[in-house]
């Protein structure tokens, strides 16, 4: 099959805006796909969760701690009818339809997509620290976008990973570390690069609200593809009690 130039139509986006607790059916080039968002009104999710921290709305307060939110909902799914080729980027240049939808959701998963055959094996393959929150690229780097992907076709990628992939935005990574820690929350110019954290909450809890989770769980032979903005993104693998960390996932940094 030939690779088909992602889009996403702006009419499945506004509806996604304006009643994010349904999903969205749509298509594009023949590809029909449902998109759902994975977690709604994020910032009210972020509030109560940290309501002995927060003073005012989540907006204001995150802009006085220089750590601005920028989701109003967080995370988008996307879930192919069928088996896709997706055509997602040329050289290290992110599609400009992908890039609205990270600024927009944050991460972004597409269910049962490949990439084209040339593109496969792109970038390095490597395996997170549990729960270790991190960036992959400096503010010195250029390529900004980090796209993640399980190969069907690779022997060890066809099979489900055994661990996840956690998202979570700066303000929540700035929160949680100064709870963890019991330091007040204070304006924060510049955060580290990686913190591990959770390591003491019930994470089932949190998953699906205020935590992205990644799963890698589809069926046998499935593509799976993620992407995400490091400026405003932090992630970290979760293996869920397992010593068995998974195989390494691909990872390609895209501007």
């Amino acid at each position: 099959m030939n690779a088909i130039r992602f889009e996403f139509p702006q009419v499945a986006k506004c509806a996604l805006m304006s009643n994010p607790e349904e999903p969205v059916a749509a298509q594009f080039g023949g590809c029909r796909f449902t998109a759902r968002i994975a977690i709604p009104d994020y910032p009210g999710q972020v509030a109560a969760h940290y309501r002995e921290m927060i003073r005012g709305s989540v907006e204001e307060f995150s802009k006085s701690l220089h750590v601005p939110l920028g989701f109003k909902h967080f995370g988008l799914v996307c879930s192919f009818a069928t088996p896709t080729q997706l055509d997602l980027y040329q050289g290290d240049v992110l599609c400009d339809a992908l890039k609205e939808l990270v600024r927009c959701f944050g991460p972004v998963f597409l269910e049962n997509v490949v990439l084209p055959k040339h593109q496969r094996d792109d970038g390095h393959r490597g395996r997170f620290q549990d729960l270790n929150f991190h960036i992959d690229r400096s503010a010195r780097q250029h390529t900004q976008y980090s796209l993640y992907s399980r190969n069907p076709d690779d022997p060890e990628q066809r099979e489900p990973r055994t661990a996840s992939t956690l998202f979570i935005p700066n303000l929540v990574a700035h929160l949680q570390d100064c709870r963890e820690r019991s330091v007040p929350v204070t304006p924060c110019e510049e955060l580290p690069n990686n913190h591990t954290l959770f390591k003491d909450e019930d994470l089932s809890d949190l998953i699906g609200k205020i935590i992205f989770e990644q799963a890698w769980a589809a069926p046998a032979g499935t593509g799976e593809i993620g992407v995400q903005f490091n400026p405003q993104i932090r992630h970290a693998s979760w293996y869920r009690g397992r010593t068995i960390k998974g195989w390494p996932i691909a990872v390609r940094f895209l501007r």
